[in-house]
């Protein structure tokens, strides 16, 4: 009987640690459920607050640019603004929505505004993009992370090119204006003997890109040619 009645425990007792193994295995299960529903939803976590891409909102940029012409062997600078109007969306072929950016230049930021080509952007689950001149570039990836490397011209034939991101700062200074909760994207860095490629992107947390610079020069026989530019935001309003 003292037989039968371990044997018997024994049973019971491997039957219950089974069933405890079954009932943590689907705690797992749903859990592991759960944690991916939450990665498909759009989170400030993922670091979407350093965009601003509502419908109605307008920015105003500030454009300072420099040319040099080797052939004149003459440097010019150019100043104007830039407005950029969040107007609607569209819906392409492959049913995303695309965002309608309408571009206006004036000589000062007031009035005259004149239409310019406009760009579109999209934004993925895991990537911001935008289209400038029928070219897209992947301006930000999610979620953000600190010394992320990416392909910015990978859905483009420009090139492959990495895009580096950086930590956050608290503040940060372009052309004399402070934006606070900053992180910069270096879309391009080189710099030898005949060239410099230098391009970078800044956004601020809850406003969007609040910076934009790139210089493209050649340096080759003594002589420069190229430019280098600077965009600004100066005012926004939604």
């Amino acid at each position: 009987m003292a037989v039968g009645f371990n044997q018997a425990l024994i049973y019971n007792l491997k039957k219950t640690y089974l069933y405890k193994l079954l009932f943590l295995f689907l705690i797992g299960v749903v859990g592991i459920i759960s944690s991916c529903k939450k990665e498909e939803q759009i989170t400030e976590e993922f670091g979407y607050h350093y965009l601003l891409l509502d419908s109605g909102t307008v920015n105003i940029y500030r454009f300072d640019s420099i040319a040099f012409d080797d052939n004149k062997e003459s440097i010019d600078t150019f100043n104007y603004y830039l407005k950029e109007v969040y107007s609607g969306y569209l819906i392409n072929q492959n049913n995303e929505k695309i965002q309608i950016i309408e571009r206006l230049v004036s000589k000062n930021d007031t009035n005259n505004w004149i239409q310019r080509e406009s760009a579109f952007s999209e934004l993925k689950l895991k990537t911001y993009e935008r289209i400038d001149q029928n070219q897209r570039r992947i301006k930000l990836v999610f979620p953000l992370k600190q010394n992320a490397i990416w392909n910015g011209n990978a859905y483009n034939d420009l090139g492959k090119i990495n895009y580096l991101l950086s930590p956050v700062f608290d503040k940060k200074v372009y052309s004399g204006l402070t934006f606070n909760n900053v992180i910069e994207v270096q879309e391009a860095n080189q710099v030898n003997f005949i060239e410099t490629l230098k391009e970078k992107s800044a956004y601020s947390k809850n406003v969007g890109l609040v910076y934009y610079e790139s210089t493209k020069l050649s340096t080759q026989s003594n002589k420069t040619a190229g430019y280098s530019l600077k965009l600004t935001l100066i005012s926004q309003s939604r």
